[in-house]
């Protein structure tokens, strides 16, 4: 006879609810990815047409997504002031840190905030470039937003989905890439089998709830 039913057992909080046929990138997709973002920007500006300073933003914005490990709406929400230093990386100044606000709520609570440690020097290059010197140029100084639209708002979740499918559809990418690459338990056990940081750091790295989540990812090919 059983025993455990729906009502008298405990929901799974950390099942898996995407698409089964959705996989990461491989490095090599990744690097293409992210090339032809940067070439989008090239070619804007040798064609002196509008859109280069957007295209410059949105191929920043990727690598922060990869960079840090974010979601759609994680990113749209970042603000310039939620970046900040981090004692035991000086050499990231204030890009050491970065204090996300809008990360996946459980049900029934608020978004949940995390602080995401700045790991990849060449990630933080790309936004304090950015920020410092790009951005301005939108001339919306006095707008939060960190990833600024040509008429003064906030790039907004699916405007970041509609930039990657063109991307990857221009790339002839597999659609099974997933709409928007985060950087997953896989990414954080890769920091830690080949980028000697500390599970402890780690999980804690990619928003995980727990270093099991993380050290799970053992099992995937």
């Amino acid at each position: 006879m059983p025993v455990c039913h729906e009502w008298n057992t405990i929901a799974h909080l950390y099942g898996y609810e995407g698409n089964p046929e959705a996989r990461p990138f491989t490095r090599e997709e990744l690097q293409r990815f992210l090339d032809y973002a940067d070439d989008q920007v090239d070619r804007a500006v040798h064609a002196k047409r509008k859109g280069a300073l957007a295209a410059y933003r949105d191929a920043t914005m990727f690598k922060v997504i990869y960079g840090w490990g974010l979601r759609r709406t994680e990113t749209s929400k970042l603000d310039i002031t939620d970046w900040g230093r981090n004692a035991p990386a000086p050499e990231f100044g204030k890009y050491g840190m970065l204090h996300v606000r809008y990360g996946k709520a459980k049900r029934g609570q608020p978004p949940r905030r995390r602080n995401v440690a700045s790991v990849m020097g060449w990630a933080v290059d790309a936004v304090a470039d950015y920020a410092e010197n790009v951005r301005p140029r939108f001339g919306f100084d006095d707008h939060p937003a960190l990833w600024v639209t040509e008429r003064g708002g906030r790039v907004k979740p699916a405007e970041i989905n509609s930039r990657f499918e063109s991307y990857r559809e221009a790339l002839g990418s597999p659609t099974e890439l997933p709409v928007l690459y985060r950087q997953n338990s896989g990414g954080g056990l890769f920091l830690v089998l080949r980028g000697g940081l500390t599970v402890a750091l780690v999980s804690v790295w990619p928003g995980q709830g727990c270093a099991v989540v993380v050290l799970a990812g053992l099992g995937r090919g």
